[in-house]
């Protein structure tokens, strides 16, 4: 396979049911992984490095990679008590002989983020063997490459967003938008250059639904992303900034990071805001992850949203906990930056509830499919059903699943 930069292998993957009639296709995955040394000529000057990683594992380099993930989840793990229970049980799969056959460390890797995900259902959390960047040019040097898209790469990928679609139909003189959200991507100083411009554009996609009447916020496809982001959406959506959205804390209680919205006055120039008063709906599925839960977490704790409408779902995925702190470890046994430790070191603690939705994600307040909505599977079509009703009938909330008039 080959980016736009540089060229990458994969590994390919296929799930077929063979008990049906011309093997349909249930699983396909495409998996990069690190160049096989096969392909490294014998005198490319990257060659010792990549020997030295790539070489077999055996139960010293082994027990190496364990006991530094066990530090990092008795020391640091935000749970403190789950990291004990996912650090023991890493000790108790090494000296049971379960990880004797791992010889790959791609392969090892993977094992041992599915040892930690059955122990402590943290779905953010990964353990990662990846080649170092800068090993991928060899014109590079050891100098890291430039990071950062460029605003037409984030052009091509409309900035996080779907099609937003205004419906003047199912409500006659009425406007009820659809914002499909896919991703929320960094916009904020710290991270790419081109932040301004970023939001920019985002601003200018949310001002398009700013005059509707009733908005849909699609997060059914939405695979979270920088919460930045999502607090800066979130200025379009409440009144009254900046709103103190939730904060990043430690195991300690320490705060590490907060979030907030912004004041009306403060989004970027020319945009428009759908504001805090007008009905707003929620579209959720059991995929709905990270950010997106952030974001219908928000909407559902400050009562913003009448209701979070899931597609079949009772709740989205119920991942948490970021991953704002990556380490790499085993270094002096492997090289530079091979092992990556995605173990989450905070956690996020909201401001109305003081919790969050890890393990347990936001619950819907409707289910298509269920209740009154049987045989209505389509999570838009039962928010366009409240919309229009309410649209009609003046703002109400929803109790199980029907419309309350106050």
């Amino acid at each position: 396979m080959k980016e736009k930069k540089r060229p990458i292998y994969a590994r390919v993957s296929i799930l077929v049911d063979d008990a049906k009639a011309k093997y349909p296709v249930e699983e396909f995955r495409i998996n990069p992984i690190v160049t096989p040394i096969k392909f490294i000529p014998e005198d490319d000057p990257r060659r010792r490095k990549f020997e030295k990683a790539l070489r077999p594992l055996d139960s010293s380099l082994r027990r190496n990679v364990v006991d530094s993930l066990v530090r990092i989840l008795t020391e640091e793990y935000v749970e403190s008590e789950l990291g004990v229970k996912m650090a023991d049980a890493l000790n108790v799969h090494n000296e049971g002989g379960h990880y004797d056959s791992f010889e790959d460390s791609g392969m090892f890797a993977e094992r041992l983020t599915e040892d930690l995900h059955e122990v402590g259902h943290d779905q953010h959390m990964g353990i990662n063997f990846i080649e170092p960047r800068s090993q991928t040019d060899p014109d590079n040097g050891d100098r890291e490459p430039k990071h950062g898209p460029t605003l037409e790469d984030l052009k091509q990928m409309n900035f996080g967003f779907g099609s937003i679609t205004l419906d003047t139909e199912s409500a006659p003189g009425k406007t009820i938008a659809t914002l499909p959200i896919q991703g929320f991507l960094p916009s904020s100083e710290k991270t790419w250059d081109i932040w301004r411009e970023i939001r920019a554009a985002i601003g200018e996609r949310l001002s398009r639904v700013a005059g509707a009447d009733a908005l849909l916020v699609d997060l059914r496809d939405n695979n979270g992303g920088d919460p930045s982001t999502v607090a800066f959406v979130m200025s379009y959506l409440l009144d009254d900034g900046p709103k103190h959205l939730l904060d990043f804390v430690d195991r300690s209680g320490k705060v590490d990071e907060s979030f907030s919205t912004l004041p009306i006055d403060e989004l970027p120039a020319g945009t428009n805001a759908f504001g805090g008063t007008k009905p707003l709906f929620v579209l959720t599925t059991e995929n709905t992850i990270s950010g997106g839960e952030d974001m219908a977490y928000g909407l559902q704790v400050f009562q913003r949203a009448i209701a979070v409408i899931g597609e079949g779902n009772e709740a989205t995925a119920g991942a948490a906990n970021p991953i704002t702190k990556p380490q790499f470890i085993c270094e002096e046994a492997f090289g530079d930056k091979w092992w990556l430790a995605a173990i989450p070191v905070v956690k996020p603690v909201h401001a109305v509830t003081r919790s969050n939705w890890e393990r347990f994600g936001v619950k819907s307040d409707v289910v298509a499919g269920k209740g009154e909505w049987v045989g209505v599977e389509n999570a838009k079509e039962v928010a366009t059903t409240f919309a229009v009703r309410i649209l009609g009938e003046g703002k109400k909330r929803i109790v199980a699943g029907f419309i309350e008039h106050a």
